[in-house]
């Protein structure tokens, strides 16, 4: 006889896949039940996309768990839902079944105080792992989990501030000589509470948050939060405003691209690369301002469309400065593919198979850098890119330089999206926006493809006040990407780690929470946690 969590997953699975394209089922499932679910649904071949949780007050907790299966253009996919009781939030790990729960519920175990039993490493995500006793209580219980194995093994720090990184994260490393053994990571060193701040703002100004969250990428978070909002609206934005919102993103893409570029170059000591490529990002933002007026908070996005249009004299100058980016993009290529240093320094370390890129979850260009054909813009598409002619650019090298090759030629597909989308705008209907919208779903889950990889909004709708959500949650894609760096640096020297860091463009800043804790006698009364 079928269980009831098999009833479940054959309900999650069976449903035609041309209904996931308009919406994806919300599926109640009890505790004892999720971890069947979710094996029969990794089995199936879905990654976890997200998993978080939601304090419902009095109620418990919900427990939100948000799987994919990465297809071409018909995806399926599942929305779980498990509520936990507030006096005894006790469930099941997921860690042991895929690592891509781990760092979810570390934080979950933080934000809510959830218990799950099974966790390999139930550590602080944010707070400091001895917390709340005095660092110097734990000193050596905490100095052990990195103690080194042998007498030529060292312990090496790298941060929390240090040049190599930019932003402040910590990396314990065990060596031995120039070789890696072992590394911890320990981020939540930036905060700026941008999660808890969308608690009191309406749905309009939680706009200008997202904004705010990456100024490397922050059209790419716009367009989510609002397509969350639209979801929980039952808005349709018009044709013209979704080919306005595809041409920024992509343009962002070219921009972020070049930026990371440089900087991967400059790690190996290419400064002319380095310098050629910023001054090519110019051109990018320059576009990007005749186009929003702005030339990094751009503010284009809106709940329900655009606030600009383009007119037919900046849509031919952009034009014209596409092709002054194309040229730029085919130089570059060809001076840094010519550098031997750059293939010497780059090729074969911090290799990422495709089954472990896969396994961890990866996003981005690290996950086609292994090979893997994985791009919310053709597995979920959203947008326009149903009506314009693309590819996804991978590459089978899983190394360094692969990442490298695949951001190199995205430059090249996003300025041929941007060209169509200019194209396609001519015959388009004149309006940008739709007016006035009103909140008639509890739940909103968007997902975008940023620079860096996926990005995902989860807004839950408020029962008591109408124009502010209860809560918004964001998974940005170095939230994927930055647990990989175990793998990817193990065995490799010392030297190459800003080269195998640099290949992941990780963002800490967009990344890393801030976790508000209140206790008595060291027993925690309340915690939440801020992005940001």
């Amino acid at each position: 006889m079928a269980s009831k969590a098999s009833d479940k997953f054959e309900e999650a699975t069976n449903v035609q896949a041309d209904a996931y394209i308009a919406e994806r089922p919300l599926l109640d499932i009890p505790s004892e039940q999720l971890p069947q679910v979710a094996g029969e649904l990794l089995s199936k071949g879905a990654r976890l996309v997200y998993e978080t949780g939601i304090d419902m007050g009095v109620d418990g907790f919900d427990l939100f768990y948000f799987f994919s299966s990465d297809g071409e253009r018909t995806s399926p996919q599942t929305l779980l839902r498990v509520r936990v009781p507030r006096e005894d939030p006790v469930i099941a790990s997921l860690a042991s079944i895929t690592p891509q729960a781990s760092w979810a519920e570390r934080e979950v175990m933080e934000m809510l105080g959830v218990r799950f039993t099974g966790h390999p490493d139930p550590r602080h995500l944010w707070l400091p792992y001895e917390w709340p006793r005095p660092a110097e209580a734990d000193y050596q219980r905490n100095e052990a989990i990195m103690r080194p194995k042998g007498a030529a093994a060292n312990l090496l720090p790298i941060g929390p501030y240090h040049p190599a990184t930019l932003d402040s994260n910590l990396f314990r490393m065990t060596v031995e000589g120039e070789t890696i053994l072992d590394i911890d990571i320990k981020i939540g060193y930036n905060h700026r509470g941008i999660i808890k701040l969308f608690e009191g703002r309406d749905y309009h100004k939680g706009m200008f948050l997202a904004e705010r969250v990456c100024g490397i990428c922050n059209c790419a978070h716009t367009t989510t939060y609002c397509t969350a909002v639209e979801q929980m609206a039952a808005v349709e934005v018009p044709a013209r405003a979704k080919y306005i919102r595809m041409l920024m993103v992509e343009l962002e893409r070219i921009q972020n691209h070049f930026l990371w570029l440089g900087l991967f170059v400059n790690v190996m000591g290419f400064t002319t690369g380095f310098m050629l490529s910023w001054r090519a990002r110019e051109v990018v933002q320059d576009t990007m301002e005749l186009v929003s007026g702005q030339r990094i908070s751009h503010g284009m996005n809106t709940i329900g469309g655009v606030r600009k249009d383009i007119p037919s004299a900046v849509s031919s100058q952009v034009a014209q400065l596409l092709e002054d980016i194309r040229g730029k993009v085919a130089h570059l290529e060809r001076i840094i593919l010519e550098n031997p240093v750059i293939s010497d320094r780059a090729r074969s370390i911090g290799t990422l198979s495709p089954k472990t890129a896969s396994e961890y979850g990866a996003l981005g260009p690290v996950m086609r850098g292994s090979g893997n054909r994985v791009d919310v813009r053709l597995n979920k598409p959203y947008l326009a890119y149903n009506d314009v002619d693309w590819h996804i650019v991978t590459d089978r090298g899983c190394d360094a330089y692969a990442r490298m090759l695949v951001r190199i030629g995205e430059m090249h597909v996003s300025l041929d999206i941007c060209k169509q989308a200019l194209d396609n705008l001519k015959a388009m209907p004149t309006e940008l926006a739709v007016k006035g919208f009103t909140i008639e779903k509890p739940y909103g889950l968007a997902q975008v493809e940023a620079p860096r990889g996926e990005v995902v909004y989860l807004i839950a709708a408020s029962e008591y006040m109408p124009n502010m959500p209860l809560a918004v949650r964001i998974r940005t894609p170095t939230y994927n990407n930055l647990p990989l760096l175990k793998t990817l640096l193990v065995g490799c020297d010392v030297g190459d780690v800003p080269v195998i860091l640099s290949s992941i463009d990780p963002c800490f800043a967009c990344t890393d929470r801030l976790t508000e804790v209140s206790k008595t006698h060291n027993r925690v009364e309340f915690a939440w946690t801020w992005n940001g």
